[in-house]
């Protein structure tokens, strides 16, 4: 049996990295370290293991998530990431539903209590923060990156973008873009 370990703020493959390097200096043995998780070979560590883990981790800005209700909505934010990234379409109620073993309603209404914003909006701010990274290094057109992240119509993108960001696509492109 293998004994996991949830993390908060670990989003990316770097912060696997990090973490990794965390567990060998501190002779750790782990199974394999993955975003919000860590799995360790044994079934438990010693106290010293776990508060060397625990303040290492803080140094670079990780929290071992003790509460089984953040870890959840851990779990849910690095799920909704992963779904971004990887452009694969978001069926929410049903995907988190089955991802948690929980009702939807039960999962939602936890996650705004704790995140403070809705599951549909932290979706969205997702959404808006990986469009401005296409913008910004991408030659990717409007249809494109609209299609890309899930919108049903480029249009819709658009109007969401400007909403959250205060400029248009095609605005923030020319302000910011790097592949000028």
């Amino acid at each position: 049996m293998h004994q996991s370990i949830a993390v908060k703020n670990m989003v990316c493959p770097r912060c696997i990295m990090v973490v990794e390097q965390i567990l060998n200096d501190g002779e750790i043995a782990y199974d394999r370290v993955v975003l919000g998780k860590i799995i360790l070979n044994q079934d438990q560590i010693t106290d010293e293991q776990y508060h060397y883990l625990e303040q290492a981790l803080e140094k670079v800005g990780f929290e071992i998530l003790d509460d089984l209700k953040q870890r959840l909505i851990e779990e849910i934010k690095v799920f909704l990431r992963q779904k971004i990234e990887s452009h694969e379409p978001i069926k929410v109620t049903e995907q988190i539903a089955k991802l948690t073993g929980y009702d939807y309603s039960y999962v939602s209404s936890l996650f705004s209590q704790s995140v403070g914003t809705t599951i549909e909006q932290y979706i969205i701010d997702l959404r808006i923060e990986k469009a401005k990274e296409l913008l910004k290094y991408d030659d990717l057109n409007l249809n494109a990156i609209a299609d890309l992240l899930g919108y049903s119509h480029p249009s819709h993108f658009s109007r969401q973008f400007k909403q959250q960001t205060g400029s248009t696509p095609t605005e923030f492109r020319q302000r910011y873009s790097l592949k000028r």
